[in-house]
């Protein structure tokens, strides 16, 4: 579905129409006919026909349908952000949107207690909520006197509950420290558990790359306990975890960098793969759901096989 709404997009900065040029037209279907093969009942799009929901392929869908609107209407260019016209077909500047990126930083030392260190954090927390709190009335407080003092008692009620407002915030608020991302996440076997195993191989980078192990391995074939529908990529971000392993991702799920070795690093076409019982799949690692005994093998690869990355 990606493939149909990037061409989408394409042509509609060419202030090329995809629904009538013969170019893009196969057996009497275009561009957004094939798009729409991939939308399901809600109004979301999978990555595959007959897949289930992927916010990749759902928010480019989205931009590309943005993109024919604004093209059938006579107005701009989708990703054009300037208002004045100019001669020049294109932005001078790249106007491409920055990807957001969720960068998890690492954390020293490899051996502490995850609970001890959960609980610590949670309590840390909780420490600011209060002082917050404690703030927030203290300033209750002296505007209300103020109020007073000017006899404006009408103004208390909605200072009140602006307190009130601000104190709920404070407490729904969950930020996540450095100590409890990364606290012990492995859970204790029992029999008859479900089990997947996951290893990390950056040996392609070695000589290239300063961030490659010197063996090669960022993590080896290591046993972990396999949840109920868990996907590679929830299996990766809970073996980073419990290893401590550095994990930078961005589009909810495209893998940029692990353990500070990211895409590019050792060439245009260098980036992170996985494989799943030794082969290689096209489908997005948030999408591949694991069975009992499954092997997920990521790779850092200089070339990438079958043309493409995973996400």
């Amino acid at each position: 579905s990606e493939s149909a709404a990037q061409v989408i997009c394409a042509l509609c900065a060419l202030d090329l129409d995809p629904l009538t040029d013969s170019r893009f037209i196969k057996n009497g279907v275009n561009l957004l006919d094939g798009l729409l093969r991939f939308k399901l009942e809600d109004g979301s799009f999978a990555h595959t026909e007959d897949g289930k929901f992927n916010d990749i392929s759902t928010s480019q869908a989205l931009y590309s349908l943005v993109a024919l609107k604004l093209q059938s209407e006579g107005k701009d260019f989708l990703f054009r952000f300037n208002s004045e016209a100019d001669d020049e077909p294109f932005p001078s500047q790249s106007s491409e949107p920055e990807e957001e990126t969720i960068q998890v930083e690492e954390n020293s030392g490899q051996s502490v207690n995850g609970n001890e260190d959960n609980e610590k954090s949670k309590q840390t927390a909780s420490s600011y909520k209060l002082i917050a709190c404690a703030v927030i009335a203290v300033l209750f407080t002296a505007v209300g006197a103020f109020l007073l003092f000017k006899r404006r008692k009408k103004s208390l009620l909605p200072l009140l509950i602006t307190a009130v407002i601000l104190c709920a915030c404070v407490f729904l608020l969950e930020i996540e420290s450095v100590e409890e991302h990364y606290s012990n996440t492995n859970d204790v076997f029992s029999q008859g558990d479900d089990t997947a195993f996951v290893s990390i191989n950056a040996s392609q980078a070695l000589g290239i790359s300063e961030n490659a192990p010197s063996d090669g391995w960022i993590l080896e074939e290591t046993e972990l306990l396999l949840k109920e529908n868990e996907t590679v990529y929830d299996l990766l971000c809970r073996a980073s975890r419990l290893y401590k392993l550095q994990l930078d991702h961005s589009n909810g799920s495209y893998i940029k960098g692990i353990n500070h070795l990211y895409e590019f690093d050792c060439g245009e076409t260098s980036g992170w793969s996985y494989k799943v019982n030794g082969v290689t799949t096209s489908l997005a690692c948030c999408d591949f759901v694991l069975k009992d005994d499954d092997k997920v093998e990521w790779i850092y690869v200089l070339e990438p096989e079958r043309n493409v990355f995973s996400q």
